[in-house]
């Protein structure tokens, strides 16, 4: 299978875990807590998505480990470099470029964890079983299906109402209470855009299809 395809796979199935690694780098005690356990929360998400077997659940666990150790050891310094960065920008007028240059450098750092990640996601893939990919869709699908109705209830509610609600409660888990000028800043932008969630559930089930599919695909093909 070309080696584009193999990345891929990596990005994809370690994304939720690569965005829980970058936001645990906090000083917070508690999310300090859970990046020095992240090895062990990852084998266990990996095994209530696959229902690994012993010898899986040890190939996730010493994988995981590896992960985590190499993460320390060389990734946790550039993180602070941003952050320090950023903190310097604060005291000037921040553009959108500005945000924009920050948001771009976020995600090249995520996906340094997804192409360290990916041969040994690899190897997993290789062990996978038809029944375990199938438990995967399955807890896919009730995800979904789960995100569906809170988007339904939202929906019955008044719209906008629910979206403002969303972002402040997402801007309030990384900062803290806000001020009323704050919460109308948001609003206003909130207001102005469209509701881009029903897009995102539409665009994460596709992604999702693929990998299903990709992962069938390696289990019926065995690559090396």
């Amino acid at each position: 299978m070309r080696r584009a395809a193999n990345r891929s796979t990596g990005f994809r199935l370690l994304r939720s875990a690569a965005v829980a690694l970058l936001a645990l780098t906090a000083a917070c005690s508690t999310l300090k807590l859970g990046y020095n356990n992240a090895d062990t929360l990852l084998a266990f998400a990996l095994d209530s998505y696959f229902d690994l077997d012993d010898e899986q659940e040890q190939l996730a666990r010493e994988r995981a480990r590896t992960l985590l150790a190499w993460h320390r050891s060389t990734q946790l310094r550039g993180y602070v470099e941003l952050i320090e960065a950023v903190g310097r920008r604060i005291d000037e007028r921040i553009g959108a470029d500005d945000v924009l240059g920050y948001y771009a450098e976020m995600n090249r750092r995520l996906l340094a964890i997804g192409e360290r990640a990916a041969p040994d996601l690899a190897a997993l893939a290789l062990t996978l079983t038809p029944a375990q990919i199938a438990h995967f869709a399955d807890k896919l699908a009730q995800d979904n299906a789960k995100a569906r109705r809170e988007l339904v209830r939202n929906a019955a509610r008044d719209p906008l109402q629910g979206r403002v609600k969303r972002n402040l409660e997402r801007v309030q888990d990384w900062f803290g209470a806000v001020t009323a000028e704050q919460e109308r800043l948001i609003r206003a932008s909130v207001a102005r855009h469209g509701d881009g969630h029903r897009w995102w559930l539409d665009e994460r089930e596709r992604r999702q299809r693929e990998l299903i599919a990709l992962l069938a695909r390696i289990q019926t093909e065995r690559p090396p």
